[in-house]
């Protein structure tokens, strides 16, 4: 008898369009204590996704200190490192003739998408009531990169000394969604 009245409550819930057992939240997507070596520098971090559970991204709030220039949020079914935090900046990373130039790996290894992009100085962003990109769960997207382009002022940042350095875990604050009961009108999304 309970099977029956929850089978007809999400009926009636999804006939009359109501939106039903929201849970919004945030988690960090911070980089973890990454310190560049030197300018123009690309570092991505991955975060795995709950293959569970559909999550849909609502907003982004940035984390950073001056020696961001900017960051993107990729989704992809598989990162492009199995390394938690990797070189991903190509040719950006040194030359070939480079002593310090370092092994670097692709964002993702296939179907990228970008969900997000700040530059310096940008705001946050909240998606509007109803949007969102749908991630995890059976979603193409089982994984959040971010990528962090370092910019000409590294050397600041190692003059602060490592104390100091730890304050500033670069990267995002992501604003989200669960849905425990799915309906019709519940959380559009983008991908």
């Amino acid at each position: 008898m309970a099977n029956n009245m929850a089978s007809c409550l999400v009926v009636l819930t999804a006939l009359l369009g109501l939106t039903c057992a929201i849970k919004i939240d945030r988690t960090p997507l911070l980089m973890p204590g990454v310190a560049p070596q030197k300018a123009d520098t690309y570092m991505c971090y991955t975060m795995k996704l709950n293959s569970n559970m559909e999550q849909n991204l609502v907003g982004f709030l940035p984390n950073t200190s001056h020696v961001v220039h900017h960051m993107l949020l990729y989704g992809c079914p598989e990162p492009g490192s199995q390394e938690r935090v990797w070189n991903c900046g190509g040719d950006m990373s040194g030359t070939s003739g480079d002593d310090n130039a370092q092994e670097t790996s692709p964002v993702c290894q296939s179907d990228e998408k970008i969900l997000y992009a700040w530059a310096h100085n940008a705001p946050s962003l909240e998606l509007p009531e109803d949007v969102g990109f749908q991630v995890g769960g059976e979603t193409n997207i089982q994984y959040l990169v971010l990528q962090v382009h370092y910019n000409d002022q590294v050397k600041d940042y190692h003059n602060k000394g490592k104390q100091s350095r730890n304050k500033f875990n670069n990267g995002l604050i992501l604003i989200y969604c669960n849905l425990f009961i799915s309906t019709l009108f519940a959380c559009k999304h983008l991908y």
